[in-house]
């Protein structure tokens, strides 16, 4: 497409507002890399946090379900020569 004729106010407008910046592209690529290893440590941390208490509360659970508390033996008790003899009732 060919303009014909140059309009220098919309030209001049334009070129008020050109920034020209020569970026300094290693320190920038450090500093995305840096973010970005924050980021994946946070995600790891937090995935290791939920692992750790889900396996506590599994333990938990499983604790809770097993027979090991109730078999002390300080809680065992016979039922032969408890003192109640039912056979003599009268």
């Amino acid at each position: 497409m060919h303009a014909e004729k140059r309009l220098n106010e919309i030209v001049n407008r334009l070129n008020k507002t050109k920034v020209e910046r020569k970026p300094d592209l290693r320190t920038e690529r450090e500093e995305r890399d840096a973010k970005e290893r924050a980021k994946t440590k946070e995600i790891e941390r937090n995935r290791r946090k939920a692992e750790r208490e889900a396996e506590e509360k599994r333990q938990e659970e499983a604790e809770r379900r097993s027979y090991a508390n109730l078999m002390k033996s300080e809680n065992m008790t016979t039922n032969y020569d408890d003192g109640n003899d039912s056979d003599d009732f009268m």
